[in-house]
């Protein structure tokens, strides 16, 4: 029986720089929070998946395995999408979706986009390594003209559609779209990101606007930011700015000092 879905989204480059030590308190915290809410599905979509610093397959495997057998005596279909083209540059995203159902829930259903059809799984341990487009998950980079000064970054979006019950579906985007450079944010602010982010976005829309998607969940990192000099402000009214040098890719570093050292 479906009561109701938990969506969870994390960035988790910083998980895999330590040697596999930061997966245990990771997934303690991600547990209890899950116990808390008592979901009959879960959906949990991840960014940076790997690393900053792109790891072997195994590291990847080993998190995924550790993560299903968790929390398999209560979730007991883990179906997961997971970006593994990393060495190609013009279409890795470091993007991964998990599935977990409840026994309860029966089976999961995803629509395969290459047959037009879904196709279901029953209990236990699925994953599909993707290498660009596959039938059920569509992993797709942003073209290279929405990346400030031409040059990529993982950035990206793999939508899946999902239908549940025999009845409802919906179609789940894990997105990941730029970031403002701190420089820029101390300076400025809205700043040039921010077109970017806009047309980034504005790409998934019309993503899904060709898929025909009627019920859509974006779930990832926008990475919205605030306004750092506003925000420095609002601690300081008479804080300095300062521009300390002029880098060799025309960029300014800069430095903002505050009046009160005790803020």
């Amino acid at each position: 029986m479906f009561e109701s879905i938990l969506f969870i989204s994390s960035n988790v480059g910083s998980l895999f720089e330590y040697n596999r030590k930061l997966y245990l308190p990771w997934r303690k915290a991600t547990s209890d929070f899950i116990d808390r809410k008592n979901a009959s599905l879960i959906i949990l979509t991840m960014q940076e998946f790997g690393g900053k610093n792109i790891l072997a397959w195994d590291d990847a495997d080993f998190f995924l395995k550790g993560l299903y057998e968790h929390f398999s005596s209560d979730y007991s279909t883990f179906v997961c999408f997971v970006d593994c083209d990393m060495k190609s540059e013009n279409n890795f995203t470091a993007l991964c979706t998990v599935f977990m159902a409840r026994t309860s829930l029966n089976r999961l259903e995803f629509f395969d986009f290459d047959d037009n059809k879904y196709t279901g799984f029953e209990a236990g341990y699925h994953v599909h390594q993707l290498c660009q487009i596959s039938g059920m998950a569509l992993k797709i980079k942003f073209p290279i003209e929405l990346f400030p000064n031409g040059k990529w970054s993982r950035k990206g979006y793999m939508i899946n559609r999902l239908r549940f019950g025999g009845l409802y579906s919906i179609d789940v985007v894990n997105l990941h779209l730029i970031h403002d450079s701190n420089f820029f944010l101390l300076i400025n602010s809205p700043t040039v990101f921010q077109e970017y982010r806009r047309r980034q976005l504005q790409h998934i829309l019309e993503t899904l606007d060709q898929l025909k998607s009627i019920n859509t969940v974006l779930c990832g990192d926008f990475n919205f930011r605030t306004s750092l000099s506003q925000l420095l402000n609002s601690f300081d009214k008479e804080y300095t700015f300062e521009s300390d040098q002029e880098l060799s890719n025309n960029d300014t570093c800069v430095a903002r000092d505050l009046s009160d050292r005790n803020v």
